[in-house]
């Protein structure tokens, strides 16, 4: 390929169809691609010289001068980010359509061990006729299928996580698309000048770079819709967990928060409650990650009834580990 600069007129002609010749370079015919250039996906049109021999009957465009445009001066030719081989794929998983019990085997006289909130998913390990067995935090569990439908998740090794400062748009791969709101979390597979290759809700695409906010050091991720907790350190993932956010009456506070104190084996109290907990890290006025050991079920959508008073609540087994990952001037990101 060979790229030449040509005026308005001579380039409306090869469009149509045409074919340029010079007395300075050989015959050439216009060719279309698509490009990515930052956000967005724009047409180029590159000069083939590589044609046959002209045809006297072709619309030939004779031209007395061509200026060739030096390689520096040119945009760089850039894959399709949803054509490349990067480090994420897709997997089959299911998706709870309402609140379900997840439990220990695979009928209801099995114990329940947790529960998924309508929209959460998680990754399929096998489908039987009447349950489905998954992966629930890293444990082998069963769902009833009468409270599921099939879907597919994006995993993978992110290069690094924002977080969207602003409601924004992602763009997929037909160019649809999809609200994001502020406080949304997105792992990040390519970073572009203007604009991060990211999955979110388990849809790829690229949204802003400046609508995001870069993520660093250690920092938990409570999604409040799938009673989910995430924390990660250098970008990456240290756990995954349910938890309980707080109750419609006194729900967790959404937003970019930084931990300001902690209290260790020490009571948690307040209007009519007084609780021993392990490790409190406040993050927000008297709200905080801390365990629960009066909880036995995390994960369900009956936080909205009987959530706590805006603390998350987490399982008294990994509540060390968190205290060993998160400190004092940490962030956490509390998000729908």
């Amino acid at each position: 390929m060979i790229r030449l600069r040509v005026n308005e007129r001579a380039l409306a002609l090869l469009v149509a169809g045409g074919i340029l010749v010079s007395s300075s370079v050989a015959a050439h015919k216009l060719v279309k691609k698509e490009v990515y250039a930052g956000s967005t996906t724009q047409e180029e049109y590159i000069v083939d010289s590589n044609i046959d021999p002209i045809d006297e009957s072709e619309n030939v465009i004779e031209l007395k001068s061509i200026t060739m445009v030096p390689e520096e001066e040119t945009e760089s030719e850039v894959l399709s980010p949803f054509e490349e081989q990067l480090n994420y794929q897709y997997i089959p998983a299911v998706e709870a359509t309402t609140g379900v019990n997840v439990r220990t085997g695979p009928s209801t006289e099995y114990d329940v061990i947790g529960g998924l909130t309508e929209g959460t998913k998680m990754p399929l390990i096998n489908k039987y006729s009447e349950w489905s067995k998954i992966d629930y935090f890293g444990r082998e569990a069963y769902v009833c299928n009468d409270y599921i439908k099939d879907t597919k998740m994006i995993t993978g090794t992110p290069e690094k996580l924002v977080y969207c400062n602003q409601d924004t748009v992602l763009t997929d791969e037909n160019k649809m698309n999809h609200d994001l709101f502020k406080y949304e979390v997105c792992p990040v597979y390519k970073e572009y000048p203007d604009g991060y290759l990211v999955s979110a809700n388990d849809i790829l695409g690229i949204i802003p770079k400046s609508c995001a906010t870069e993520l660093t050091g250690a920092y938990a991720i409570v999604d409040i819709s799938n009673q989910i907790v995430e924390i990660y350190r250098d970008n990456e993932l240290i756990l995954r967990t349910p938890c309980v956010t707080g109750k419609d009456a006194s729900p967790t506070t959404i937003g970019c928060h930084t931990i300001h104190s902690e209290k260790h084996h020490d009571y948690l109290e307040g209007p009519g409650y007084r609780s021993y907990v392990d490790h409190f890290l406040a993050f927000h006025n008297g709200e905080g990650l801390h365990d629960a050991s009066w909880r036995q079920i995390f994960g369900t959508s009956g936080y909205h009834e009987s959530g706590s008073h805006g603390c998350v609540n987490l399982p008294q087994d990994i509540i060390e580990e968190v205290n060993n990952t998160l400190d004092t001037g940490d962030t956490v990101i509390v998000k729908h």
